[in-house]
């Protein structure tokens, strides 16, 4: 029975991961760097780690707020056109100015 269409929650969950892969790749390259610097400078190996575990962390931040993100979207386009079918096609009109109000 699969219609080949996916949920609103499959399609916010490719969009964060999506977004969750890019951002760790941009952070690794960040993080191989500050590595790098961390261990030219003779720095304990606590910052090593720390940097790391920051990297870890915030590709989790990035990917789940992307995720909610698209899902608030989704549920609000979804809301959006459910008001908008709900409302009859032949409702009056909002009532004119009338010539004493803008006088």
């Amino acid at each position: 029975m699969d219609t080949g269409q996916a949920t609103p929650l499959a399609a916010a969950a490719k969009f964060g991961c999506a977004v969750g892969a890019v951002s760790a790749l941009i952070l690794t390259a960040i993080a191989i760097a500050i590595t790098l610097t961390l261990l030219n400078l003779d720095l304990p190996p606590r910052f090593v780690i720390l940097t790391w575990i920051a990297v870890g962390v915030f590709t989790l931040y990035v990917a789940g707020m992307s995720l909610l993100g698209a899902m608030y979207r989704l549920v609000k386009t979804q809301t959006a056109a459910g008001n908008a079918s709900a409302t009859p096609a032949t409702a009056a009109p909002a009532p004119a100015e009338t010539a004493a109000s803008s006088g």
